[in-house]
């Protein structure tokens, strides 16, 4: 059964049960109510988070210590407030020091606010507090959390809370892996691909099967053989069916396709987060039985850097990339002509800095949060695994480090050559409108790129302009791009225009 507090805009430390949490909230005004660890097996009274969120918490192998609910409306800052002492809590903000149990125990915060906009939240320090102060209990994570005010979002559109407009603050852990997981798993991020992303490789059929959760594998490769196919890939966290199935609601378009390319039509699966984009070409490469392939490729976001690799990278360069030795596959021949790179962010993005992975990963736990058709395409599963990494100072990611400002993949890729004329880009510059334009226009979650057009994840103009083509100025008749009209980086698929063009490109 659940416990409550009244908040009264007081200093007071308060004591959150059995749960061992402090926690203090000068400016709140009106309840707390909290429920302690959920056990695999045991029962707790319900909190208002959904299904959704708790599935990715168990798909990312957390552990959930505690959930706080706060029934209170965020107040505004006093005109001209300034924090005196070091420690003030200020009137927006809450501050909670949460107990350990062990020392290898890795947390973090997951914050929805009424809106159902999501962040995630990392703990300030770790130390073992003297007796008599705030955290007398002892080891402790503290955690400052701003907390943002409401935009006023119909709750039926709040996906990951349940019946009730409220603030939850969940707190999350898992056990460092490090010397526990072995050699061969260093990060929860490669548990989550192994778990969840394991229909790995290349798979088709019809566009039912091609597009079903679990795919049929190919099997039949003398049909490929010195045949042009299509080719579908994903981009990060995703699959062939999570990115493109938008496909199914335009039947007429899959029927063209598959009469185009004589039914020869597949999709190739890969890990995105923790392996690189080369090593996704290699691994590309070496499941390809011996023979000759031709492919046009239509591409999603980081699936059109896997596709210009394959068409634009030596050998040479693949293992430099990938720091590997690797022997090209003897008697394969593989030609990639025509690639439709949707939303892809050739001349980089500034999310994917490695330096700063939470401002991507709460990036994407919003578009998750807030656009409905986002979760097959972004998985929460793997955001909420990837902020374990992050807390345990595994913050290297060599799948979205690909797609940073530096990344020495696209300083390969985007050198002058004469590749553009096998390339069409489409872009989008989002403008959200109604109550999601709300929510963003409180810049809860830095939503909005502040100097750059965007889709929310890539910028804008870097799908089609690089340091190697200008789409846009050299080949305009494969260039297009959708202005202000609710189109983002997840539901480009879901535009007929975009299929349209697709038809128009394709042989």
């Amino acid at each position: 059964m659940a416990d409550s507090l009244p908040l009264n805009q007081s200093e007071e430390v308060l004591e959150l049960g059995a749960t061992g949490i402090e926690m203090q909230a000068p400016g709140l005004q009106g309840q707390v109510v909290w429920h302690g660890r959920r056990e695999p097996v045991a029962v707790r009274a319900e909190s208002q988070e959904s299904q959704q969120l708790r599935d990715a918490i168990q798909e990312a192998g957390l552990s959930d210590l505690a959930t706080i609910e706060l029934n209170a409306e965020t107040p505004p800052l006093p005109p001209g407030y300034q924090r005196i002492l070091l420690d003030e809590v200020a009137p927006n903000e809450v501050l909670f020091d949460v107990p350990v149990t062990s020392l290898d125990e890795q947390q973090f915060a997951i914050y929805i606010d009424e809106d159902g906009a999501v962040s995630l939240e990392f703990p300030q320090e770790s130390a073992a507090a003297p007796a008599g102060t705030r955290s007398a209990r002892g080891l402790s994570r503290r955690y400052r959390i701003p907390l943002r005010q409401a935009a006023g979002r119909p709750q039926s559109e709040n996906r990951l809370m349940g019946a009730l407009a409220l603030k939850i603050i969940k707190f999350v852990a898992r056990k460092a892996l490090g010397a526990a997981a072995g050699v061969a798993i260093k990060s929860a991020a490669q548990l989550w691909e192994n778990k969840c992303r394991g229909a790995q490789g290349f798979h088709g059929g019809s566009v039912d099967q091609l597009l079903a959760a679990i795919p049929i594998p190919v099997t039949d490769w003398k049909a490929l053989q010195k045949q042009k196919a299509l080719l579908f890939i994903h981009g990060t966290t995703s699959t062939t069916a999570g990115a493109f199935q938008g496909l199914k609601q335009f039947s007429a378009v899959s029927q063209e396709l598959y009469q185009r390319y004589g039914n020869r039509v597949l999709g190739f699966n890969h890990h995105t987060l923790t392996k690189c984009v080369a090593q996704n070409v290699i691994d590309f490469h070496d499941a390809l039985p011996e023979g000759e392939y031709y492919f046009d490729i239509v591409c999603h976001s980081r699936g059109g850097l896997v596709a210009r690799s394959l068409l634009a990278l030596s050998h040479q360069q693949l293992c430099a990339l990938s720091n590997v030795t690797w022997s090209s596959p003897a008697n394969k021949k593989v030609k990639i002509e025509k690639i439709f790179m949707v939303g892809t962010p050739n001349a980089a993005t500034d999310l994917a800095d490695p330096n700063d992975v939470p401002r991507l990963l709460n990036r994407l736990a919003t578009v998750i949060s807030l656009i409905d058709i986002a979760g097959p395409i972004l998985a929460l599963g793997a955001v909420l695994s990837a902020a374990s990494d992050v807390v345990e100072k595994l913050q290297h990611l060599p799948g979205l480090c690909d797609m940073s400002p530096n990344s020495p993949l696209l300083a390969a890729l985007n050198v002058k050559s004469n590749f553009a004329n096998d390339y069409w880009a489409v872009q989008a510059n989002f403008r959200p409108s109604g109550s999601l334009a709300a929510v963003l226009e409180k810049g809860a979650q830095a939503l909005v790129f502040k100097d750059k057009e965007n889709d929310l994840i890539v910028p804008t103009a870097g799908v089609s302009v690089t340091p190697a083509f200008d789409l846009a100025q050299v080949n305009p008749v494969r260039f297009f791009q959708f202005n202000g009209d609710d189109v983002n980086h997840v539901n480009y698929f879901y535009q007929q225009e975009v299929w349209d063009k697709a038809l128009a490109f394709l042989p």
